[in-house]
Order: structure tokens, then C-alpha cells, then sequence
């Protein structure tokens, strides 16, 4: 249906530009593609979006992704998935992937065994482990499950540092589900994942670190944060100490400012 329809066969890359916000049904069904990009600006794919895309070994979910389609992401070849926190509604079959070997699922979304069917209405028997946070408790409901019970494994993330039931922990969810690159200690790791993610290099990841560690605001961009965890959400501190010049740019817009001078 879709304008390329007839082209299928031939396309191999995907990428979706900033500010598209959906993928529509059957959208890239059926297409020979091995690497798609997604901007954050997603928040829907729709059913059968990337089915039988059977060259496609691996995705990036989009961080404010909310709807996921039935058979969305069925019958490719993508390993691992991680469902972002935003996620509130995911369809039938939609990672019944036959490559399927790991998902791990940031938020509370409810889990249900048809989410990971495939087509035959099976669970790929390459599938090793399901990573649900310790608060989702439809996830860990399921582990008294005689078909997937002995995969799932609850986890902690705090500071953006993955924590296993039995205190490993990873700086990233596919360390996670891969089992590689384990952190040796918690300060190592919240740095690390803050020079993943692009917010510091070297020396000062560490100097952020130890400003939480020492309950101070961490410094970034001009902005203050109360941690890190805000830090990786954006939730910066409202800005209570102004130099005299921003004093009077604001002086006009609220009723009164208190200038403290050190």
C-alpha cells in the first residue's frame, strides 16, 4: 500500500528524518532492509510496520515511543529489544521474532505471552532472557510460567545503571542482556553511562558523580540538576541565584527578586 510498495525488494536503509511521529500500518512490510534509523519524535508504530523485514538483525526503539502495533516487529531477525519506559501499549505478536534472544523492558507496561508469539503462535526457542524492572509486577508475575518463567530475571536501574537480582551491574541494557562489559564499581559505572550518553568526558563524568555522592547539584549546559537520574531526564533545578544583570531581565516578569551576593 504504501508508495514504495513495489520497491520493496530493493530497500536495504531506512531513515526517518526529526518530527515524523509515525510509522504507518504495514509501513515497511516485507522489505529487504538491514538498518533503520528512528528520531525520538516517533511515538507510534503501527501493525505489521517492519514485518518480515528478515534482513533486519537490529533496531533502536525511540525514547518517547508510546505504541507499539501487533506483528509490528514479527519474522525479522533482531536479537534483542529494549522497550522504552515510555511505552504504554504493545500488540499481539509484536517481537515474535525467530532470533529472538533478549528483551528487556524499562517500564511497567504490562506483559503478556502473545506479545513475543510468533506466527505459529510459539516463543522462538532462541529466546534466553526477559529483563523486567522489580516494580513490574505483571512481568514478574510471570515467572511462576512454565514457558518463560526460568527467563525472566528482575533488575533495578538507578543513575542510568542496570542492577541484577544478584548485584551485577551494567552501565547500558545490551551489556545487560549480553552479559559483557560488567562494571567493577557503581561510580565507574554512573560515569560511564553519562560519557555514553554524550553529557562529559574523562575527569568530569567523575566530578558529576562526586557531586551526587556529595548531595551537591550537578553542573551542565548553564542548568543545575538534584541528580543524575534528573540530569538523564532533563528535570533540571529551577535557577534561584541571579548575577544583577539577569536580575533586571527578569525583574519585569514576576513580583519580586531577592539578589544574594557572593
Amino acid at each position: 500500500k504504501a508508495p514504495w510498495g513495489a520497491y520493496s525488494a530493493n530497500i536495504q536503509t531506512i531513515d526517518i528524518q526529526n518530527g515524523i511521529t509515525s510509522i504507518g500500518e504495514a509501513c515497511f512490510y516485507n522489505t529487504i532492509v538491514s538498518e533503520v534509523n528512528l528520531p525520538d519524535s516517533i511515538t507510534t508504530l503501527e501493525g505489521f510496520a517492519f514485518k518480515y523485514a528478515a534482513n533486519l538483525t537490529e533496531i533502536s526503539l525511540p525514547n518517547n515511543l508510546t505504541n507499539i502495533g501487533e506483528d509490528a516487529l514479527s519474522q525479522t531477525m533482531i536479537e534483542n529489544f529494549v522497550i522504552p519506559e515510555s511505552v504504554t501499549f504493545i500488540g499481539t505478536h509484536a517481537f515474535g521474532s525467530n532470533a529472538l534472544q533478549n528483551i528487556t523492558i524499562e517500564g511497567n507496561i504490562t506483559l503478556e505471552k502473545n506479545m513475543l508469539w510468533n506466527n505459529s503462535g510459539t516463543i522462538s526457542t532462541t529466546l534466553e532472557n526477559i529483563y523486567c524492572l522489580s516494580s513490574n509486577e505483571s512481568c514478574n508475575a510471570l515467572k511462576t510460567d512454565t514457558d518463560i518463567g526460568s527467563k525472566i530475571t528482575s533488575y533495578t536501574k538507578k543513575a542510568g545503571v542496570y542492577r541484577l537480582e544478584d548485584g551485577t551491574i551494567f552501565s547500558s541494557p545490551n551489556d545487560m542482556m549480553n552479559g559483557t562489559n560488567a562494571c567493577t564499581d557503581l561510580d565507574t559505572c554512573k560515569a560511564t553511562v553519562l560519557q555514553n550518553k554524550g553529557y562529559c568526558t574523562g575527569e568530569v563524568c567523575g566530578a558529576m558523580v562526586a557531586a551526587e555522592n556529595g548531595n551537591h547539584p550537578i553542573e551542565y549546559n548553564n542548568k543545575s540538576y538534584a541528580s543524575i537520574d534528573d540530569l538523564l531526564k532533563g528535570k533540571h533545578m529551577p535557577k534561584r541565584i541571579y548575577t544583577v544583570d539577569e536580575a533586571n531581565q527578569v525583574a519585569g516578569k514576576v513580583n519580586s527578586v531577592k539578589i544574594r551576593y557572593r
